[in-house]
């Protein structure tokens, strides 16, 4: 099976990302917190739809990578993914709150 970047690369839809989750989980047992582990475990969620779990690792990426200056690619995904998930929990808690 082709790694996570190869699959972002390629864009493909037909790929079940669940079968990441243990080869993921193993890797960042053994190497937690590199960068890349983090970022593909997040990209993997992201694209199986599983977006708790893909804030999840953002949200650890995020914290490892706070004081980084410079803007690489994956970082200013990991900002827009983390903002985009607190706009739609604001607004969730806005429309439960007209209720």
């Amino acid at each position: 099976m082709p790694d996570v970047a190869t699959i972002v690369m390629l864009g493909s839809q037909h790929v079940d990302f669940r079968n990441f989750d243990v080869g993921l989980s193993t890797a960042l047992k053994i190497y937690p917190g590199r960068f890349r582990g983090l970022y593909g475990a997040a990209q993997a969620a992201e694209l199986a739809g599983d977006n708790e779990n893909a804030g999840r690792y953002y949200t650890k990426l995020a914290a490892q990578t706070s004081k980084a200056g410079g803007s690489r690619n994956e970082l200013n995904h990991v900002r827009e993914f983390l903002s985009a998930q607190a706009k739609a929990a604001d607004s969730k808690g806005v429309a439960s709150a007209r209720e």
